[in-house]
């Protein structure tokens, strides 16, 4: 049962794929990150594991990957739209101004954002239509407030043994920024829109970013992944 987390970026795929890495079963890929998972066109070992963002890849080349692999499954992270955006504004500029990057992300700006989330939308509707019982929605915040809980759940999904290391996922965080940043499950990171103008020191109200029109973008999103009003 090879597996791929997947969905665009700041939506804890980095956080789940290394809650599934607490799993002696998965071989999981070195850098965390396979970039050409979907477009490499080959048959995958059962204990394979990795994440693709979907700005690598598009809908007919996971299509073709699940096809050539009828046994890889999809776990699809999401996060609340609003604090999707939040953090690709705030993480996606330079590592001088408190970002992750060495010059501005790509979906760093409100054009560039709604582009990214846009292919991920399409490519998971178009991946549900046509392999439903293959894809795992999971909420960024069920797996933090409940890493337990999606992990078991994960686990029965892909027909793997639920094992206690999966809890522990920050112990394991390949990806150097994220671990220098987390010591430990990181429940801040929940419902950052509803107080907006304070996260990160102020950093949008000091950067005059029109975050409640980017939210209005949103809403239609926030609704379909049943999230709060």
């Amino acid at each position: 049962m090879s597996a791929v987390v997947t969905s665009c970026g700041r939506t804890g795929t980095n956080m789940v794929l290394e809650i599934l890495t607490g799993s002696s079963f998965f071989r999981p890929t070195e850098p965390a990150e396979d970039k050409k998972v979907f477009t490499r066109g080959i048959i995958y070992n059962e204990r394979y594991l990795t994440k693709c963002d979907t700005v690598y890849y598009e809908y007919e080349n996971i299509k073709n990957t699940l096809i050539a692999n009828n046994e890889m499954k999809i776990i699809w992270t999401i996060r609340d739209p609003r604090d999707m955006i939040l953090s690709k504004f705030r993480r996606g500029v330079p590592k001088e101004r408190g970002g992750d990057c060495k010059r501005i992300a790509d979906d760093a700006t409100l054009d560039g954002a709604l582009l990214d989330i846009n292919k991920m939308m399409g490519i998971y509707k178009n991946l549900i239509s046509e392999f439903n019982d293959r894809v795992m929605l999971v909420k960024m915040e069920d797996a933090i407030l409940d890493t337990e809980g999606i992990a078991k759940n994960m686990c029965e999904f892909l027909s793997v043994i639920f094992q206690s290391d999966m809890v522990e996922f920050w112990k394991r965080m390949r990806v150097d920024h994220k671990r220098a940043r987390y010591s430990g499950k990181d429940i801040s990171q929940v419902g950052l829109y509803k107080h907006w103008r304070d996260v990160y020191d102020g950093w949008f109200v000091k950067n005059d970013i029109d975050i409640e029109s980017a939210f209005s973008y949103l809403d239609h999103l926030v609704r379909y992944f049943k999230y709060e009003g």
